[in-house]
């Protein structure tokens, strides 16, 4: 009997997934788990102390942290950071 009773579950999950509601709900658990979970970009932190000494926390390679804190001092000195989100 449980044999049988589990190839027609999996059946109608293949076939039509709906029909068998306990499936359909993981099924629907498992693609919002996959919507929150989509990885973040790599991030890189400057902070800056009081005392005005600062660090980097970067999750990029030594060389990606070196071209983007250039690119990002040039495009400050040539004026073209029009976007610029600041975070307190």
């Amino acid at each position: 009997m449980s044999v049988w009773a589990s190839a027609l579950a999996v059946a109608m999950f293949v076939l039509f997934p709906w029909a068998n509601w306990p499936f359909a709900m993981a099924w629907l658990y498992l693609v919002q788990l996959d919507i929150r979970n989509k990885p973040i970009g790599r991030k890189m932190v400057v902070s800056i102390g009081e005392d005005g000494n600062w660090a980097f926390t970067s999750g990029l390679s030594a060389e990606e942290t070196e071209r983007i804190v250039w690119d990002v001092a040039r495009a400050l000195h040539l004026g073209k950071v029009n976007n610029v989100r600041l975070q307190a």
